[in-house]
């Protein structure tokens, strides 16, 4: 079974962080009316969700499918809003590009259990959920001016292996277990 969320008119929609660098959890929130939706997902999975969508909007540039009187979105840098209640873990993210209506679409998706099954069968008494939420191309551009600022805002990565530097020190993979002489 599918249930789905459509978020076609958010005030707000953000990626934001809870905790100190190497123990942060990151969301992305939405937020319509009084209904905020917030969502778990990996470091890596938010910063490829602002590449991605920073292409998208880049190619609707190119062809001429965005609107010559887009206007600049404020920037929000607030946080997140409280109380943070995680509706779900992101299992998978899609993005798309509504050429007619001048829209990023971004669907998050994830199983989630029945709270009113009990079978001996986990796999049968989950539901897949999806979140769609609709952003104008400027709301996406700011969208993605933020979530790249949240993600840079970690712990710097390894020039060898990208991996996360951890403040007591890090062992590279890359280098064999060795340390960079700087």
């Amino acid at each position: 079974m599918s249930q789905s969320r459509i978020f076609d008119a958010p005030e707000r929609c953000v990626v934001g962080t809870v905790g100190g660098p190497g123990e942060r959890a990151f969301y992305l929130q939405v937020r319509q009316g009084a209904i905020v939706y917030s969502m778990l997902f990996e470091k890596e999975q938010a910063r490829l969700l602002a590449l991605r969508m920073g292409e998208l909007l880049d190619e609707a540039e190119v062809r001429g499918d965005l609107p010559k009187s887009a206007a600049t979105e404020a920037a929000d840098n607030g946080p997140l809003d409280m109380p943070l209640a995680e509706e779900f873990r992101i299992m998978r993210l899609s993005v798309a590009w509504l050429r007619k209506e001048h829209l990023v679409v971004i669907e998050a998706a994830s199983r989630v259990a029945d709270d009113d099954e009990d079978d001996d069968d986990p796999t049968e008494s989950q539901t897949e959920m999806v979140v769609s939420m609709h952003l104008s191309a400027p709301y996406a551009r700011e969208f993605v001016r933020r979530t790249l600022a949240v993600v840079s805002a970690g712990r710097r990565s390894c020039p060898l292996c990208e991996q996360p530097i951890h403040p007591s020190g890090h062992i590279c993979p890359r280098a064999n277990g060795y340390h960079r002489l700087r």
